[in-house]
């Protein structure tokens, strides 16, 4: 289908839509009409023209769909590489800190997620932690005592509030914790809108039709097919040492490669014949 036809045929629905489901609902069950039917399928994500999705589903049947749901039947689910991290992120994470909020080794998984209303942000304690509500607590109102050298596993809900290469600062609730990304660490996506989707992406759709072709969806899942952002260039040092052999053997090379110029010959006096002397005459 041309990206032409497709805009047409998505303008039209998006005319049609609101004639449709007010017949539909005036005679649900009227034999004049198309029946509404409930649909169920998966397919591959090809374009999203006028916030439609297009999707061709497994039996490759081209369909435009409507998304008329809140965003707590929207998932859009990815990984992406820890560059694309951005301040102002939510995030989930475990991790062991001490009773100053300092993380004692790097997180090796992060999940970027959207906040429900019912969300709550936080640091909250596994169970069998013996810090409790002691996290994060205030040192400076406290009577001086021997730190004691306790950790303890934590659940950490916030928002990211600063991000320097791997280094991460959480604001979670009233605490902020500080910690680091491991350099392979493991970040999933999974976001209440699919603003992110991509051409190709996996698509699973739940809704109703009064038309082969077009429909209406009621529940949407896309997985992602590609990681969001790009990894992370690493820097190639090469110490002095190194550099110079390298630029002795380029010397090498230059010399190996020169060759001698030929001598040339040294070219021979020409030969010219001698003049005659002139002969003395006397004088009368």
């Amino acid at each position: 289908m041309y990206p032409l036809q497709v805009l047409r045929l998505a303008l039209a629905f998006l005319l049609l839509a609101p004639g449709l489901c007010a017949a539909q609902n005036r005679q649900p069950n009227s034999a004049a009409g198309p029946q509404r039917q409930n649909f169920t399928f998966e397919g591959k994500l090809q374009g999203m023209p006028g916030g439609l999705l297009q999707v061709v589903n497994a039996a490759g049947e081209p369909w435009l769909v409507k998304v008329e749901t809140g965003p707590e039947n929207i998932t859009y689910q990815a990984s992406a590489h820890p560059t694309w991290l951005q301040p102002g992120m939510f995030v989930q994470f475990k991790g062991s800190f001490d009773p100053r909020g300092k993380a004692t080794e790097p997180v090796s998984q992060l999940t970027i997620f959207t906040p429900k209303t019912d969300t709550q942000l936080g640091a909250f304690p596994d169970t069998g932690s013996r810090l409790g509500g002691e996290l994060f607590a205030d040192t400076r109102t406290q009577p001086k005592v021997k730190p004691q050298p306790e950790v303890a596993s934590y659940s950490i809900v916030g928002r990211v509030a600063g991000l320097d290469h791997n280094k991460l600062r959480v604001a979670a609730g009233n605490a902020t914790v500080e910690t680091e990304l491991a350099d392979d660490a493991t970040i999933n996506v999974e976001l209440s809108n699919y603003a992110l989707a991509r051409v190709g992406d996996k698509v699973s759709v739940t809704g109703w039709y009064l038309q082969k072709g077009q429909g209406w969806a009621n529940r949407v899942l896309v997985r992602a097919a590609q990681p969001l952002g790009a990894p992370k260039k690493e820097r190639v040092v090469v110490s002095s040492e190194e550099r110079k052999k390298a630029f002795d053997a380029l010397d090498d090379l230059s010399a190996g490669d020169t060759q001698p110029e030929p001598a040339v010959p040294a070219k021979e006096p020409v030969k010219t014949a001698a003049e005659p002397t002139p002969k003395a005459t006397a004088t009368p």
